[in-house]
């Protein structure tokens, strides 16, 4: 299972290439597998020894390998924080600040009222813009040295939180 989404402690991801071969063998042996039938099984005719093969990979080999690979990537998700998010999509070498603005009170406030008017949805979407903005002019040059740290530490971060993405993200895909 660790093979398809290239996640681990100390991850090797694999190419795109050979999780596109892995993906093409599985949805194959799906193909194939769903020939088979226990009503209509001949020992006899070697297609159904194929589509048998495959029926018996298919349930008890790899739909819980992969069952196992979607809930634990499902729970690495779901402990991402809000932070961790904005981390996330910030650029790489960029300092992603905590929220100082109350721009996601306001959001919470109007959206526990009812729905929004379209000059309140564009003045949010506006102050989310110039806070990403202001956020992304900060140069290393002008940070201090605990700024520094916490840039490098984010860039990790990034890289860590990119592959869970794209783990699940192939995981996904696989089973789709």
């Amino acid at each position: 299972s660790r093979v398809l989404s290239g996640v681990d402690e100390d991850p090797v991801a694999i190419s795109e290439a050979l999780y596109q071969g892995s993906r093409s063998l599985i949805l194959t042996l799906g193909g194939l597998a769903s020939g088979f039938s226990q009503e209509t099984y001949d020992h006899s005719e070697d297609e159904m020894l194929t589509c048998a093969f495959a029926q018996k990979i298919c349930t008890t080999r790899l739909a819980p390998l992969l069952a196992e690979e979607v809930n634990g990537l499902i729970s690495k998700v779901e402990s991402l924080s809000h932070f961790d998010i904005d981390v996330y999509r910030s650029p790489i070498g960029t300092l992603c600040r905590e929220q100082t603005t109350n721009t996601s009170k306001v959001d919470e406030d109007k959206g526990s009222r009812g729905r929004r008017s379209e000059d309140e949805e564009w003045e949010i979407q506006m102050k989310k813009e110039l806070a990403k903005k202001k956020q992304a002019a900060v140069s290393s040059a002008g940070m201090s040295a605990e700024e520094k740290k916490a840039l490098v530490d984010q860039d990790k971060e990034r890289v860590r939180i990119g592959r869970i993405v794209k783990a699940f993200q192939r995981a996904l895909r696989t089973i789709d």
